[in-house]
């Protein structure tokens, strides 16, 4: 899963596909931005299907008020598409120290 997503990350153009047409699925209902309560739903719903524990509600509001730059309450593709990419960089950082201490571990 880690493989797959250092491979998409490093295709800038193949990450800005998936992200802009995951945001136009995600505000298909909307003016074209994201709230809150929107951005909650959709972080639980990549966690589970990438197998990860989703981010708490107190984290993720912290992160929004960091992304929303304009402080409209709201985040637009721009917004959305810099969270998408620190946060699938982030994982990939976790999972990379995790199999350092992983290896750390091992005694021989």
């Amino acid at each position: 899963m880690i493989e797959a997503i250092k491979e998409i990350l490093v295709e800038d153009n193949a990450i800005n596909e998936k992200i802009k047409e995951g945001f136009k699925i995600i505000t298909a209902k909307t003016s074209g931005k994201l709230d809150l309560k929107g951005l909650e739903k959709v972080m639980n719903r990549i966690s589970v299907e990438m197998g990860v524990e989703p981010p708490k509600s107190q984290d993720l509001e912290e992160v929004f008020k960091g992304i929303d730059k304009d402080n409209d309450g709201t985040i637009d593709y721009k917004e959305f598409s810099k969270l998408i990419k620190d946060v699938l960089s982030s994982i990939i950082r976790r999972e990379e120290e995790e199999n350092e201490n992983d290896e750390d571990d091992i005694d021989i």
